[in-house]
């Protein structure tokens, strides 16, 4: 990923007449304005719409508590979920009641958006999140026990935004807090996707090469609305040849979990830097971009890949612009494992050998001595270093990702431990229909961030030509653990 340039180079910023497009909602004028200050053509597609809970029965129920006093602390996770939360309330009590309850509490803000909603209010700020203002960084203060304030046996309230972060809920659970979900909006596709689908054709044509991403939500948002017109796969090809802008950590994780890559991130997670640091980069990056895919050209040639025009390409896995850059960025796709899966002439006879480090190294036992599985599988250098080690130890053709298939059970609402010698342990076991209800739709760049960036470190640690292989839990298998509560032979 581009890294910031400083300061000084700033007055050179500039797209030089390049199309880019934004799915910036709330601030799409803001944005236009800015990519056109800096040269470029503003093609702003509104890809969101905050819609408010149609039931807040929630919101209610936390006015309930904190004006009864049965709030010790409250963390702030957006400025939108703020201002809904204090709107609702306004339906059924004055504002001032409302400032004067929250002024009470302990009161953490996730970041400057909503820093500046509760000022704006009156409201005092407690704890002002520092960036990258992830759930992380929120945890860190919190430990610290800033202004006597101890998490241990404390009641706290979430304002929640899209779905719940039920990694960052565990940790609080863990850290002996009673917590009070506050869920107050929901984010939907806008009534008009027109503005939305000109902006896909422009990318897929090739006429937009710099694409702005400033909210994770977008990206679902964009992949749906081009799933549902069938232009998925060609959209992921076209993605490859732009560049791609992230507003921050977690939408280049989202970004990465979908199988786009961002080419750049500022320094600071906010839309002027992001601009700027596009405006900065973008033409070289396309440059380098274009002199790639010109190689792959040649390659293909040596193949005897004929190139076909954009117009019979749609539609189909990745077209040959799309591999050839691939292959020749990327030296593991011509490996003698991916040629084997392909079913392509290698120099010896796949052999498939699977078994868990554990098994056989003594560094891995060493370092399990010393950490908890789990522990283990959310710490990407660790995660890095043992399958690094493990595929050199024996010399792999690939190597395979340390993870396990079921780290997706704590987002989904369930607790999760590896007993020795027990295996995996779930715990409440999903045994009654109405347990149903108790499953959680995953955010998968906050609750699983950490294997996302264990892919990004151990990807950059391996020799550029090995593979590396992860693996999921198929559906059917992750049910049998949920319901039998672990490992079973039932």
């Amino acid at each position: 990923m581009a890294k910031p340039m400083s300061g000084s180079t700033a007055k050179t910023a500039n797209f030089g007449g390049l199309e880019v497009v934004s799915f910036e909602s709330r601030m799409a004028r803001e944005m236009a304005g800015m990519i056109q200050k800096l040269g470029g053509v503003a093609r702003v597609a509104p890809s969101m719409r905050e819609v408010p809970r149609e039931e807040n029965q929630d919101a209610f129920a936390f006015a309930d508590e904190l004006f009864a006093g049965r709030v010790d602390a409250i963390i702030f996770m957006t400025g939108a979920g703020t201002r809904i939360l204090v709107s609702v309330l306004e339906t059924r009590y004055p504002r001032e009641k409302i400032v004067g309850a929250i002024s009470k509490t302990t009161v953490i803000a996730r970041g400057p958006k909503p820093v500046k909603v509760l000022r704006d209010l009156g409201v005092p700020v407690t704890i002002a999140v520092p960036e990258p203002n992830t759930w992380r960084e929120i945890l860190d203060e919190l430990d610290e026990n800033p202004r006597g304030f101890t998490l241990q046996g404390s009641r706290v309230a979430v304002q929640e935004y899209g779905v719940p972060n039920q990694p960052f809920l565990w940790e609080l659970k863990r850290r002996g807090v009673e917590v009070l979900r506050v869920p107050v909006y929901r984010w939907t596709l806008p009534e008009d996707t027109a503005p939305l689908l000109d902006a896909l054709e422009a990318i897929l044509e090739g006429r937009a090469r710099v694409v702005m991403f400033t909210n994770a939500r977008q990206i679902d948002h964009v992949l749906q609305v081009a799933t549902e017109n069938g232009l998925n796969t060609p959209l992921l090809d076209a993605l490859a040849r732009c560049v791609v802008c992230s507003i921050g950590p977690t939408c280049s994780e989202v970004l990465l979990a979908r199988g786009i890559a961002a080419d750049l991130e500022p320094e600071h997670s906010k839309m002027g830097p992001l601009v700027q640091e596009a405006a900065r980069r973008a033409p070289e990056l396309l440059k380098k971009k274009s002199e790639a895919a010109n190689t792959g050209s040649e390659l293909r040639k040596t193949r005897t890949v004929e190139a076909r025009p954009y117009s019979e390409a749609v539609g189909q896995a990745g077209g040959p612009e799309s591999a050839a850059l691939s292959a020749a960025a990327e030296p593991w796709r011509d490996s003698r494992f991916m040629k084997a899966c392909r079913r392509e002439p290698v120099d010896a006879t796949p052999v498939w050998l699977m078994r868990q480090a554990g098994r056989y190294m003594q560094e891995y036992r060493e370092l399990r001595a010393r950490v908890p599985f789990l522990e283990l599988c959310k710490n990407p250098d660790l995660v890095a270093e043992v399958t690094v080690t493990a595929a050199e130890k024996i010399g792999a053709d690939a190597a395979i990702l340390f993870a396990d298939l079921l780290l997706i059970a704590e987002p989904l609402g369930f607790g999760l431990a590896y007993d020795s010698g027990e295996g995996p342990v779930v715990t409440p076991a999903l045994r009654e229909i109405e347990h149903l209800g108790r499953l959680r739709e995953v955010n998968l760049a906050e609750s699983l961030g950490y294997v996302f960036e264990a892919v990004r470190r151990t990807r950059a640690a391996l020799p550029a030509h090995l593979p590396l292989i992860g693996f999921a839990g198929a559906p059917f298998t992750l049910a049998s653990y949920l319901i039998e509560g672990g490992a079973s032979k039932n």
